[in-house]
């Protein structure tokens, strides 16, 4: 576990997307108190996106920038996109997904909501990694991490296009950490179970039924590769909850 005030994001500039509650919440928080120098919070909900900031005000001596952007709508996504490319953006943490219960069933399922999550949990931010990635290949450093689920590592009967939307994110960044590592750009996935404190898991009911994981477990996740030393990044991070019904 990382120290609190160790400065381990010193200097570095975060771009993160669903910073508007939840694990982005957190996160955004922890990164200022390890450091970051500025936060580039992105998130649909604005007052969200406020509230956040003035958590992280509390946490460490960093600027944040506050970005408003439905990532369901590809014209405001590739407006963020270009916006972000003329960023100095050295990490990326991409946070921001959907899950509509019911309407992902390959049965009984509303294709529109197909397409909705499937351009919020994996064609979104690889929009966004396609914007950042000429910068930092070009300066030979950054980090990409894009938070999915466990879905996408083995599926659940009922979640059939949500599993594609984030088996298509995990396979994005594998072939990313494939094409990137020679630029000294590490890209690291990490396949979250069900989330604790979070709307998702209120919206699915998971939390007592499967077991969930806290909120912190998953900003400790995203720590790990600056643990680290340069030559190291831990490619995928699977978190689950040990015992069912607890956070």
């Amino acid at each position: 576990m990382a120290s609190s005030g160790d400065n381990l994001l010193s200097g570095k500039t975060v771009l993160i997307t669903g910073a508007s509650q939840g694990v982005g919440e957190v996160l955004c928080c922890c990164l200022a108190r390890h450091g970051a120098k500025k936060l580039i919070m992105v998130a649909e909900d604005m007052q969200g996106i406020k509230q956040t900031q003035e958590k992280c005000k509390s946490e460490g001596d960093c600027s944040c920038e506050c970005c408003q952007c439905d990532m369901s709508d590809p014209m405001a996504v590739q407006k963020l996109a270009d916006m972000v490319a003329g960023m100095n953006v050295d990490i990326a943490i991409f946070n921001a997904g959907i899950f509509v219960g019911g309407e992902d069933d390959p049965v009984k399922g509303n294709p529109d909501e197909f397409d909705r999550m499937m351009m919020v949990n994996a064609t979104a931010p690889m929009r966004l990694i396609r914007a950042l990635t000429p910068k930092m290949v070009d300066k030979g450093e950054g980090m990409l991490i894009c938070i999915g689920d466990v879905e996408a590592v083995h599926s659940g009967p009922k979640h059939a296009a949500y599993s594609a939307s984030k088996y298509a994110l995990r396979g994005f960044c594998k072939s990313a950490y494939e094409a990137l590592r020679p630029h000294n750009v590490r890209v690291m996935h990490i396949a979250a179970g069900n989330v604790g404190q979070t709307a998702m898991a209120e919206k699915t009911g998971k939390q007592g039924q499967q077991g969930a994981i806290d909120p912190h477990d998953v900003a400790e996740a995203v720590l790990l590769p600056f643990c680290c030393s340069s030559n190291c990044v831990p490619e995928e991070i699977v978190l689950k909850a040990v015992r069912p019904g607890t956070a």
